[in-house]
């Protein structure tokens, strides 16, 4: 007959980790079907490589009734106690996979998908009640020549031990590292790329720990800069709601060696000003530790020499050296910075630094626009799209346009929003702030953003951002429908007063068409498609 398969948990009345008694007395002869798992209240019920599960079969008046289960799982016989860890010792009739008991305790050694399967007769009709945690359900008896029969099929999806299995790549080609006697030699500066690929055990989550740097991410690259021998290793976690826990740590048993760098010790990345004035230079290797050095920089202030007060290595990263003035500095202003021959400062693999020459420094600048609100990274999660105002002002017939989150193109992280409409229709966001901003009142403040204009037939009435409660209005202020505005990045800047701008509790973002009848929708004549990017609002600090 035609088997019923359950992949959830029918019942339960108590998790049997005892089995001292497993007989029980049938009180008449009525014809009745139940049953019990130790499987709890889920969905699916689940388990573990090496561990068991309890099925009870309470029905009454049974004519037969058998428990089968897949080759290589085994029945349990009992006493087990709560303290015991390993079951082998308590397997009976070994390779037998039909027991007539009615409590059995299956030991699962297969991982993936197992069935038990309970198959009763009755020389009644009789249905099962049940609840599978989300809906109640009836489970009906078949009738076979004289009988009737139910099978009942349990699922039980069964968890293996954590495997862990990765791969390392240097330059983008495999290296060996399964044996302790494989080497893997890195210059310092150079990197490693480090692959989790475990899926045996299914784990949830990941540590990766390198040379004392650690991520969650699948793939994992990291830079050496300490010479030595270096470790790496991988901790992996499985862990949720009704999933079996596991965890299992992969030390790599290759040596890391790293070796002094053969390129040149350099200026790499951009030379930075921190929110403390100081002014941060990023090298491709550790610096060995130095002291009064100062001599050997300078600095050009708006085309003035500044006096260097101190500089020193990062104590957080020691590919850095933090150089300060004496005078303070400020975000308006353009600094250049120099390093000379003959420092007699070098690295930790005892390289000597290329000098450098006036090279530029960017400027720290604290945008009171926040996170997740000036580049749309959480794929704009804090900009949903604004209708609310269209249909009163268009006579209730407008029909908006369309506000997507796309890492097609960015300028600051890696999303941008984009905004397209047809002639006719208008969009718009907005997004409220937990923590209104407060510009000062005596200060002048610069807004500004990025556009990349896709495409545009018409000039919209207005592309703008409004600052609310207040409604200070920034338009793009550019012609959309010049090809020589299309197809690029341009950035938009504004400058306004603290008092001007007001408190912003929340920013608003629109595109609107041309409209000859405003009691008309379709009347509108701008299509506009674009990209929107790094909303800022700067203090323009202004040297005195």
């Amino acid at each position: 007959m035609k088997k019923i398969y359950l992949i959830l948990s029918l019942a339960m009345a108590t998790l049997f980790v005892a089995c001292k008694d497993e007989s029980y007395e049938q009180p008449n002869t009525f014809s009745d079907v139940g049953f019990y798992t130790g499987g709890a209240r889920q969905n699916v019920l689940r388990s573990t490589v090496g561990n068991y599960m309890s099925f009870m079969d309470l029905s009454q008046g049974t004519v037969d009734h058998t428990w089968t289960i897949q080759e290589g799982n085994f029945f349990l016989e009992g006493p087990i106690e709560r303290r015991d860890t390993v079951f082998e010792q308590f397997i009976i009739n070994r390779g037998d996979t039909v027991s007539k008991e009615d409590v059995v305790h299956v030991l699962f050694s297969n991982g993936g998908f197992n069935e038990v399967t309970l198959h009763n007769t009755f020389h009644d009709s009789v249905a099962f009640r049940g609840n599978n945690g989300v809906e109640d359900y009836i489970l009906p008896s078949v009738k076979v020549g004289d009988l009737w029969v139910i099978d009942t099929t349990f699922v039980v999806d069964v968890y293996e031990d954590i495997v862990p299995e990765i791969e390392i790549r240097q330059d983008g080609a495999l290296v060996s590292h399964e044996s302790p006697s494989d080497v893997i030699t890195v210059e310092v500066g150079g990197t490693l790329e480090f692959t989790d690929l475990t899926t045996i055990g299914r784990p949830t989550s990941r540590v990766w720990t390198v040379a004392g740097e650690q991520s969650s991410e699948q793939v994992f690259e990291t830079v050496f800069k300490k010479l030595g021998v270096q470790n790496a290793q991988i901790n992996l976690t499985r862990s949720g709601e009704f999933i079996p826990g596991g965890s299992a740590r992969y030390v790599v048993p290759a040596t890391i060696n790293v070796v002094p760098s053969s390129k040149p010790f350099q200026l790499t990345g951009t030379i930075a000003e921190q929110e403390d004035e100081s002014i941060h230079i990023p090298f491709n290797g550790e610096f060995a530790a130095f002291s009064g050095k100062e001599a050997f920089f300078q600095a050009k202030v708006n085309g003035d020499d500044f006096v260097v007060e101190s500089v020193v290595i990062n104590p957080d990263d020691a590919t850095e050296l933090i150089l300060k003035l004496v005078e303070p500095i400020y975000s308006t202003d353009a600094i250049l910075v120099s390093l000379l021959d003959g420092s007699g400062i070098t690295s930790t693999d005892t390289r000597v630094p290329v000098s450098f020459t006036e090279e530029p420094v960017t400027m720290f600048e604290r945008n009171l626009i926040t996170e997740n609100r000036n580049s749309f990274e959480e794929a704009g999660a804090k900009w949903p799209l604004f209708t609310a105002a269209w249909a009163a002002s268009f006579g209730g017939n407008h029909v908006g346009g369309t506000a997507d989150f796309t890492t097609d193109m960015a300028t600051d992280g890696i999303y941008s929003m984009k905004l397209s409409m047809v002639a006719g229709q208008r969009c718009a966001v907005r997004s409220d702030f937990e923590t209104p901003v407060e510009p000062e009142a005596g200060k002048t403040y610069v807004f500004s953003y990025d556009v990349y204009i896709e495409s545009s037939n018409v000039a919209p009435l207005d592309v703008s951002m409004w600052f609310l409660a207040e409604w200070k209005e920034f338009a793009i202020g550019i012609d959309v429908t010049d090809p020589a505005n299309q197809g690029k990045w341009i950035t938009r800047s504004f400058e306004a007063t603290g008092a001007e701008i007001g408190i912003i509790s929340a920013m608003y973002f629109r595109i609107r068409s041309v409209n000859p009848d405003p009691s008309n929708a379709a009347t509108g004549t701008s299509d506009f498609s674009g990209y929107f990017d790094n909303f800022r609002l700067i203090e323009k600090e202004e040297r005195p």
